[in-house]
Formats: C-alpha cells, structure tokens, sequence
C-alpha cells in the first residue's frame, strides 16, 4: 500500500493511475495516516513538501514507528532547497525534485508493487 501526503489533488490523481495501472492500493493524507485504517501493511509513503505547517521530521519519525521498513520518498520544487535538505536530514529514502518524482513515479510505485507481491 502507498500513502501519498498531499493536498495537491492533480498530482495525487497522477500518482493514483500509476498505483491503479499497478494493482497497488494507494490513500491520500494530508498528514500522517491513522495506521488503524490501513487495509494492508504500508510499503511506499509519499511526502508533498510543498504542505503548509508539515512537520517532516515528525512525519517521518512516525512513519518509521508505525511502519518499519517502508519506503519514504519526499518531493518538493527545485526551488525549495531548504526542504529538501531537512527531508533528507529527517531521514528519506529518497528526496526528489518535483519534476524527478513525476519522471520516476511510475518506476517507483512499480519497484514497491513488486516487493510487496
């Protein structure tokens, strides 16, 4: 299952075909999810930087609590230098430019897909 943090809905139903075309369950937060919710374990959290008053590191804490093992990517615009540094310092996987992440979504959902199965 992919969490994506976000409250940018263009780009969330984007990142939901990739998941769909995939067979991968995918939910929208605009936080950290309520992990009692979950219908399946977690492989792949998504992390809009671009959220007002996102506390990343907390995020990222959790998620590593509640889901030990996933996969945490965060994304942010080129420009947002200072975000992408702390999601990096916080602890990500991986840390991408927008315009990366929309390039290699599709390589990323497919990767968690097949670790999943």
């Amino acid at each position: 299952m992919i969490v994506l943090i976000t409250q940018d809905l263009i780009f969330a139903s984007r990142l939901k075909q990739s998941a769909e075309r995939a067979a991968v369950r995918l939910r929208l937060c605009a936080g950290p999810p309520d992990f009692a919710t979950l219908p399946e374990p977690l492989t792949l959290a998504v992390i809009d930087l671009h959220l007002p008053r996102l506390d990343v590191a907390g995020t990222i804490q959790t998620l590593r609590k509640e889901a030990p093992g996933v996969r945490i990517v965060a994304y942010a615009g080129h420009v947002m230098i200072d975000a992408l540094r702390e999601a990096r310092q916080a602890g990500c996987d991986d840390v991408l430019t927008r315009g990366e992440f929309d390039r290699r979504m599709d390589e990323l959902v497919a990767a968690q897909a097949e670790a999943s199965s």
